[in-house]
């Protein structure tokens, strides 16, 4: 025996793969994989391997009729051929040949039932082989299914987040550094309202596309002073800016009235660099526009609900309670470019800020006098 071959097929595939191949008249490194020169369904060497999954035996070649096109397309054609079987859960899976190309030869039992065994092995090998590969390509494509739905919850959590939390909080809660806790709970919070003085007469005379791009201009520089502070957007009410301060981070009553006020004042900042802006691109302060944009600014310190509310299709992240709405009326009692603080919140900063006092206050839906205090912002 000069030659052995090792060729993966099946009824369901149209030739033959060689994908092991020894050749006594071939050096290693010239060995070249050859496939079936005639296609399986017209080969009745294999036909006949395919239909009794037994062993195919030639001695000799020349006593067949025009067998040798059938074979593989080797250098030198086999004078003797032994074609085993390789069988997997009862189906064919491929072939082993072994060749004598020196003449013909009589294959002994004990060759063909080696031969055989060899198939046999062969055949769990291969096996074995297909089924670690699929394993592998499964793990694949589980590990991209994962990486995808990874990639799709950070950009979930960034889409959601970003609306109102810092980019430095935003990346961490996505990276899984920070663990955020958006499910509705009773808070102490601190809450900065603040609103355009104005607005209505502004649009009128601004007109809708100019009034878009100042309002989406002063929405911006207002966010940036809250995020730059590590405060909470919660949202936009028209021209109107909400924040909280901690919530979702928890910060103590103190750091909250802090950040709170240099919000205030970071805002106060920004309104006037934007006014200087606009005034030199012609938005204020000509043919009749008012000359300056101004703001009121109201800051409370209370309890609150504080969470994700809304339904399946659609929800926000929110403060809800008597404290919100305390911000708000004290926001609507101030003096523009002012803000207007509660007694609670003016504990904390009173020995860091010189604070207006602010005649007590009867706001509106509110029972009982509000004292007050009020700080520049100009």
């Amino acid at each position: 025996m000069d030659g052995c071959a090792l060729s993966l097929w099946s009824r369901r595939d149209d030739v033959v793969h060689c994908v092991g191949l020894y050749d006594a008249h071939v050096d290693d490194d010239e060995v070249v994989m050859p496939q079936s020169a005639v296609p399986i369904a017209d080969n009745p060497v294999l036909q006949q391997v395919l239909v009794t999954l037994q062993p195919v035996v030639y001695n000799n070649m020349d006593d067949e009729h025009d067998l040798e096109k059938y074979d593989l397309p080797l250098r030198v054609p086999a004078r003797a051929l032994l074609l085993v079987p390789m069988i997997a859960d009862g189906e064919l899976i491929g072939t082993i040949s072994l060749r004598q190309t020196g003449g013909e030869r009589k294959w002994l039992p004990s060759e063909i039932e080696l031969a055989q065994s060899v198939a046999s092995q062969a055949a769990i090998a291969v096996q074995q082989s297909r089924l670690y590969e699929t394993t592998r390509q499964q793990a694949e494509q589980l590990r991209e299914r994962e990486q995808k739905v990874q990639q799709l919850n950070k950009y979930l959590t960034e889409s959601v987040l970003k609306r109102f939390l810092p980019e430095t909080m935003v990346n961490k809660a996505a990276n899984g550094e920070l663990v955020l806790d958006l499910s509705p709970e009773p808070r102490l919070v601190t809450i900065l309202f603040s609103d355009i003085v104005g607005f209505t007469p502004l649009s009128t005379a601004l007109g809708p596309r100019l009034v878009a791009e100042l309002l989406n201009e002063y929405l911006e520089a207002m966010t940036r002073a809250v995020f730059d502070h590590r405060g909470t957007v919660d949202k936009f009410i028209g021209d109107a800016v909400l924040a909280l301060f901690g919530s979702p981070e928890e910060l103590p009553a103190h750091e909250q009235a802090l950040r709170a006020i240099a919000v205030a004042q970071s805002m106060g900042k920004n309104l006037t660099k934007l006014n200087q802006q606009w005034q030199e691109r012609g938005i204020l302060g000509c043919e009749g526009k008012p000359d300056l944009l101004q703001f009121r600014c109201g800051i409370h310190q209370g309890n609150a609900v504080v969470g994700m509310f809304g339904g399946g299709q659609r929800s926000d992240y929110t403060a809800i309670g008597p404290a919100v709405n305390m911000a708000a009326r004290l926001q609507e009692a101030g003096t523009p470019m002012h803000v207007l603080i509660s007694e609670t919140v003016a504990e904390h900063i009173e020995d860091t800020h010189e604070l207006i006092f602010h005649d007590d206050l009867h706001l509106k839906g509110i029972d009982e006098t509000i004292r007050a205090f009020s700080l520049p912002l100009s």
